[in-house]
């Protein structure tokens, strides 16, 4: 330590019911007062995260085994740093943007978002980890074309319910969406003939009425 400000170990630690579980420990010499040389030992137990991080990459080996046969994005977060942590390859498809455009710049996701859109989306984002969420908008893609989304977000816990990881499906709504505002504009257009229809009709029952007189 006399020469390292520093210095970071791994150790197998014994709890008080016998199990063992993994710590990190950090050592940093310090001046002390009376001018002589002390020791700041501090420890860290890092099993379970080591446990969570295992149950993380199975979790992703299975989804790289189910990715193909998918449409949807489907995007990992760290919870607390909000790193990007996965995101499969259909996101290209979709986006229209390398995979890795998104791991190198974090802005690259909300950056693809339509304008209209993009603040109602990032005012919501601090609440998806605890209470997910489910929210249509809009992405342009490099080529200028607009696409509908549906993303819905949900928070993973680990063993102490702590949500450690954010976890989003992002799919293609874009003809859904279509065939609903062409039924809505056909339903504006069928409103639209009862109205005429119903108003020259109140305008021949006025007619009869006043040749009646």
């Amino acid at each position: 330590l006399a020469n390292s400000p520093r210095v970071s170990s791994r150790w197998s630690i014994r709890r008080r019911d016998g199990s063992l579980t993994d710590g990190s420990a950090r050592f940093r010499a310090v001046d002390l007062p009376d001018g002589g040389r002390g020791v700041v030992i501090a420890l860290t137990e890092i099993g379970e995260r080591d446990a969570a991080e295992a149950e993380l990459f199975r979790g992703l080996g299975h989804l790289r085994d189910v990715e193909s046969a998918v449409s949807e994005v489907i995007w990992l977060r760290d919870a607390e740093t909000h790193r990007l942590l996965y995101l499969s390859p259909s996101f290209r498809d979709l986006f229209g943007r390398p995979v890795q455009s998104a791991h190198d710049d974090p802005e690259t996701m909300l950056a693809a978002i339509h304008p209209e859109d993009r603040r109602r989306v990032a005012d919501s984002t601090p609440l998806q980890a605890e209470a997910g969420c489910e929210r249509s908008y809009r992405i342009v893609r490099p080529d200028g074309s607009t696409r509908w989304v549906r993303e819905r977000v949900f928070g993973k816990r680990d063993a102490r319910g702590r949500v450690t990881r954010i976890v989003g499906v992002i799919a293609d709504v874009s003809a859904e969406r279509q065939a609903l505002e062409q039924a809505g504009a056909l339903a504006a257009q069928f409103e639209g003939r009862v109205r005429e229809r119903t108003s020259a009709l109140a305008e021949k029952v006025a007619a009869l009425e006043a040749a009646r007189r």
